[in-house]
Parts: structure tokens; sequence; C-alpha cells
């Protein structure tokens, strides 16, 4: 008779993650999330400095396995969720990672 060994969740996570069939579908949804947060940052005319990136994350022992969408530029905390102009006035946030989730 045929015997089945049961693995838990973490050690299925360390044999499946690092297939290159996983990484490229994750690459494609950082990809895809990427593309609609610029979208939205597009839309707006006074974006400054402030870009998407998509960060691969590194693991030390299993390499790069993860990605990590981000809004980049000198304020993006302000821009993401509002700010108090010069006069004191509220500028509100764009929100567009938080859109994403």
């Amino acid at each position: 008779m045929a015997q089945i060994r049961l693995i838990g969740n973490k050690a299925m996570n360390k044999i499946i993650a690092p297939l290159d069939e996983v990484q490229d579908a994750v690459e494609a949804a950082a990809k895809r999330l990427a593309r609609v947060a610029e979208g939205r940052l597009a839309a707006h005319r006074r974006t400054g400095d402030h870009h998407i990136t998509i960060d691969r994350i590194r693991n030390i022992k299993y390499g790069y396995l993860d990605r990590f969408v981000s809004l980049k530029g000198s304020a993006p905390m302000s821009v993401e969720f509002g700010h108090r102009n010069h006069r004191g006035g509220f500028v509100h946030g764009l929100y567009i990672m938080t859109s994403l989730l």
C-alpha cells in the first residue's frame, strides 16, 4: 500500500515558492498592481518626483521570492494620505496604494 506523507504549510511554501512558474506568477501580479498604481498616479497633474517601483525582496536562504510594489518620492505618505498646505488647508490624499488592497 502506498504511503502518503503530509507536510505543513511552511515546508510546502519552501518547496513551491522558488519554482519558476510561481515566481513568474508573482512577478506578473506585481507588474499588474504597479500598472494600476502608475495609472492612478499619472491621472494627477502634480505628482512631483513620485513614482511606483517594484522591489524584489531577498531571502538569504532562498533568494528572491517576493515582490514589493511601493510609492517612492520625497513625501509618499503625504501623497497617499493627505497633508496640510502652506495656507493651513487640507489636501486630500490620493490613496493610490491603499486602493490596490
